[in-house]
């Protein structure tokens, strides 16, 4: 009996060892997938900010990493993110769905942002 109870823990230790392992591998990938993202945006915003001038340079490329990082969720009831302008772009166009919901977010982090923005640029200017 004894042996047979350390065969079942053994199988379970392995089957649990298993499914740790396979998400292990899916949750890499949605990290490395995310890194890429960040990466692009970073690129992307830096770019964006080349058109303007050096005085707005900082605050556009700034808004638009905001914009474009913010996350949301994929649907109501998951754990899923992607970036809330996209899913968004992509529930409008493809999917015919008009709510606004995964724009939240986005409603939520500019203005809380730029407040840190301006508070970082006058702080800046006042002590350095």
């Amino acid at each position: 009996m004894k042996v047979l109870k350390k065969l079942l823990a053994k199988s379970l230790v392995g089957e649990v060892d298993l499914l740790l392992n396979r998400l292990g591998v899916f949750s890499r990938l949605l990290v490395m997938f995310w890194l890429i993202y960040i990466f692009a945006v970073f690129g992307f915003s830096y770019l964006v900010g080349l058109l303007f001038t050096k005085r707005t340079k900082k605050v556009i490329i700034f808004i638009s990493m905001v914009v474009l990082l913010t996350p949301a969720q994929i649907e109501v009831n998951s754990n899923d993110y992607a970036p809330a302008l996209f899913t968004f772009l992509f529930n409008l166009i493809l999917e015919k769905d008009y709510s606004l919901r995964v724009l939240r977010p986005i409603f939520l982090s500019l203005p809380t942002s730029l407040l840190f923005l301006w508070f970082f640029i006058f702080i800046k200017k006042r002590f350095f």
